[in-house]
């Protein structure tokens, strides 16, 4: 756990998010980015885990699912740009991003799903 206690005692260039919820705070990405410690946020370098079910919720395909997970990243590099470009947190960066998308998928959904069917595809109001 990162927090106020171990972060002074980091003794690394880069905190890769291998573990979930890695600080115990947001407010952590801040003290890692004051001792220029680059925080590569878990939900973003992990997502390869999601991207597979993902893809076998589709009908698995071995090739599809390292293809999309090999976005990761450019996903990871893209999340540094916008921290470094809005001078915020990785971590906020990765948030703001993370949101995007969701709102992107979400504006997706709702212009291709006709309005008399249901997500589930049975008809009716969702």
């Amino acid at each position: 756990m990162l927090n106020d206690d171990t972060i002074p005692r980091l003794r690394c260039r880069i905190v890769c998010g291998g573990a979930n919820n890695q600080l115990a705070e947001e407010r952590h990405a801040a003290m890692l980015q004051a001792r220029d410690i680059l925080y590569a946020p878990d939900f973003i370098v992990n997502s390869g885990g999601v991207i597979n079910v993902a893809v076998e919720l589709e009908g698995y395909s071995e090739e599809r699912a390292t293809a999309r997970a090999q976005a990761v990243y450019e996903t990871t590099r893209r999340v540094f740009e916008m921290a470094k470009r809005d001078r915020v947190t990785t971590e906020e960066a990765a948030v703001r991003y993370a949101t995007e998308r969701i709102q992107t998928i979400g504006d997706l959904h709702r212009t291709f799903m006709p309005p008399w069917r249901s997500p589930d595809g049975r008809g009716g109001q969702a």
